[in-house]
Parts: structure tokens; C-alpha cells; sequence
């Protein structure tokens, strides 16, 4: 009778085991990826031409870059990427350079294009953060030109006041004139969802569990390490966001949670 009890015990140990483990190896992990934080990739300007007038479009901007891993690839304000760092035909305003590597590392630098014997200048843009889900942000622009200064935010209308408000989190084009030249740049409003304070609960205890993202299916998968869960950011945030993780069988992620974590991946997963 004794044998037959450890037979039965061993009869339901096994699938037991089986699930506890398949809770996460089912789930639809990144792959581990490379440490951009301590890649060698940079950007340099090789050259940057003003335009020669208002009503031209002549500008251009050419990089490079040292470093890396493989090909290179180059795009201007999140543009189509390709193999060349020459940009011509560009308009004047603000412009953000940006090299990727084969691992998929990166490299970015702004450059800004005027126009010959023009003033105009966005000299500075600060805004408030938009909260995550609302849109409690506000942009406001400082500017030199000639003459009357007009501010547009996107596609909207031209208007005398230098600032924008009820803005939610995102990237926006700004654009000011004077009486003959424009200019513009794109600047990211935030949402100020904070990693150490919102984030790194939930995923300590939603996702850093024992058998899963706790070290045990390897160093990279390991979410305790801030540095694995930057790295790993946008396939977290469209995890949580897909229901996929946390799997089946754990405690689901509420609405605002999942929110927090994409607001905070969609801030650029800072270190805050």
C-alpha cells in the first residue's frame, strides 16, 4: 500500500511540473537581443547646406557614422530608412538624424537648416507632460524671426500665440513664419509615467515570478534587470497590450496597467 501512495503521488507530480513550467515557456517571449547601451555606434555630420532662399527647396544634410554591427542604415525625422546618408531637397527647420545597425541599435543627432540671410530660429521648445491617457500637456515655443512671429502645431492653423495646450502624449510638428520664411522641428510630448515608481511594480509582481522572467529562462530574459526590460521594451508593451503576457493561468493585467506600460514604452522606456 505504501508503494501504490508514492505511485499516485508521482501520477499527478508530473503534470503538475508540466503546466507550472509551460505557465511561461508557452508565452511568446522576445528573443534575446544585444545591449545597444554599450554598442560603439555614432553619427557624425559630414555636412549640412542652408537653403538659398524662402521659396526654395534646396537644403541637405549628409552623415555617417563609426561603430556598430553590419550594414548601416539612415533616416531623417523617422523617415524611410536607406543605405545612404544623403539627404537633399530639404526644407529649412529642425531635423533628427538617425543611424540604425544590424543588431538594431542606434545613433541619432539633430541638425538644423535655415535659410541664407534669414534670422528665423526656433530657439527653444519646452512642454509639460500629457499624463498617460489624458491630454494634459502644453508646448510652448521660443522663436526669433523677422517682424510678426506666427506658431502652427501639425496640420492646424497658424496662430500669434506661442503656445499649445490639451495635448496627449506623442510627437508633434511645429512650425513658425515670419513675413518670409518658415520653419519647423518635431518635438515628443511625454507622458511622465515613471519606471521606478508605476512600472517596476507591475512587473516584479506580474512578470518577474519564479519560472519565469526571474533569471531562470536565461540572463536576458531576466525583468528584474532594468537594463533586460529596456531592451526588450516594445515587445513587452505589445505583450501586456495583447493579453499574451502575463500567459494564461496568471493574474491578468488590469486596463490601467497595460496603459502604463505602453505610455511609459511610448515615452522612449526611460530610466525614471
Amino acid at each position: 500500500m505504501k508503494m501504490k501512495g508514492n505511485l499516485n503521488l508521482n501520477r499527478w507530480r508530473m503534470p503538475f511540473l508540466f503546466l507550472l513550467a509551460a505557465s511561461c515557456t508557452n508565452e511568446k517571449d522576445p528573443e534575446p537581443t544585444v545591449d545597444c547601451n554599450v554598442s560603439d555606434l555614432a553619427i557624425q555630420v559630414v555636412r549640412s547646406v542652408d537653403l538659398t532662399g524662402c521659396d526654395t527647396q534646396d537644403g541637405l544634410i549628409e552623415m555617417s557614422s563609426t561603430g556598430g554591427e553590419g550594414e548601416k542604415q539612415f533616416s531623417l525625422n523617422g523617415g524611410a530608412a536607406q543605405s545612404s546618408g544623403l539627404f537633399e531637397d530639404l526644407l529649412p527647420g529642425t531635423y533628427t538624424l538617425l543611424v540604425t545597425d544590424a543588431n538594431g541599435c542606434t545613433a541619432e543627432v539633430d541638425v538644423a537648416l535655415g535659410v541664407t540671410g534669414s534670422n528665423l530660429a526656433i530657439n527653444n521648445v519646452i512642454s509639460t507632460n500629457a499624463g498617460c491617457t489624458t491630454s494634459d500637456g502644453v508646448i510652448t515655443v521660443t522663436a526669433t524671426g523677422d517682424g510678426p512671429l506666427e506658431y502652427k502645431l501639425d496640420d492646424g492653423t497658424f496662430q500669434t500665440g506661442n503656445q499649445f495646450s490639451g495635448l496627449l502624449q506623442g510627437s508633434y510638428n511645429i512650425t513658425v513664419k515670419d513675413g518670409d520664411c518658415e520653419t519647423s522641428l518635431s518635438h515628443q510630448v511625454l507622458s511622465g509615467v515613471s519606471f521606478s515608481s508605476q512600472i517596476e511594480t507591475i512587473i516584479t509582481s506580474r512578470c518577474a515570478l519564479s519560472g519565469c522572467h526571474d533569471g531562470s529562462l536565461g540572463a536576458s530574459r531576466n525583468w528584474t534587470v532594468f537594463a533586460n526590460v529596456r531592451n526588450n521594451a516594445t515587445s513587452i508593451r505589445n505583450l501586456t497590450q495583447s493579453g499574451s503576457m502575463p500567459p494564461a493561468g496568471n493574474t491578468a493585467l488590469t486596463q490601467e496597467q497595460k496603459d502604463l506600460i505602453a505610455c511609459w514604452v511610448d515615452d522612449g522606456a526611460p530610466a525614471n
